[in-house]
């Protein structure tokens, strides 16, 4: 069993026209009134966010790989985990309780088909390869207050992904069903 979950071109072209739309607002009310410097800065950062944005859509790499060798997520910036080292997978609840302002519970809903996956991994940051997770992790525990992930919690985000998760918690329960007997049998 193989599971292997693409962007969503239509996710991406979507966040193509939000880019273009915030930039054409932006450079209606805003760019004439800065310096040139700021003129540039603008330029360069709307110009880098729509080129990632087409570099995606056009791109043909697969988001999330899951295989007979481990889970291979693009997204997280991790390199293959092995399923030697994952523990568990649940999928995410289907609402999450969010403290809101008042101190009382805001409800945020996921997608059915888009929750997403949290993996119990030992010993993540081994499998931190990609600058971004390192810095990420490193990033987060830095900030005083900020809720630090827990070193060994993976989420694996479906979002804009043109794939199930019930699909891929299919393919990982059936590799961590075949880990299992695996160890039973030894």
């Amino acid at each position: 069993m193989r599971f292997v979950a693409y962007s969503s071109k239509l996710w991406n072209f979507g966040i193509l026209i939000l880019i273009l739309l915030f930039g054409g607002v932006f450079g209606v009310f805003a760019y004439t009134g800065l310096p040139l410097w700021g003129k540039v800065a603008a330029v360069l950062v709307f110009g880098g966010l729509i080129a990632l944005t087409v570099v995606n859509l056009t791109g043909g790499r697969a988001a999330i790989e899951i295989d007979e060798t481990g889970i291979l997520c693009y997204r997280a910036y991790y390199s293959r985990i092995p399923w030697d080292a994952v523990v568990s997978a649940v999928r995410a609840p289907r609402s999450e309780m969010v403290n809101g302002p008042d101190g009382k519970g805001v409800r945020t809903c996921f997608s059915e088909a888009w929750r997403p996956i949290d993996l119990v991994v030992l010993d993540l940051n081994k499998y931190a390869t990609g600058w971004l997770a390192r810095w990420y992790r490193g990033a987060l525990m830095a900030i005083p207050g900020v809720m630090n992930p827990p070193v060994y919690a993976l989420r694996i985000e479906m979002c804009g992904l043109a794939a199930s998760s019930e699909d891929a918690m299919r393919a990982i329960e059936y590799y961590l069903a075949q880990k299992k007997s695996h160890a039973d049998r030894v």
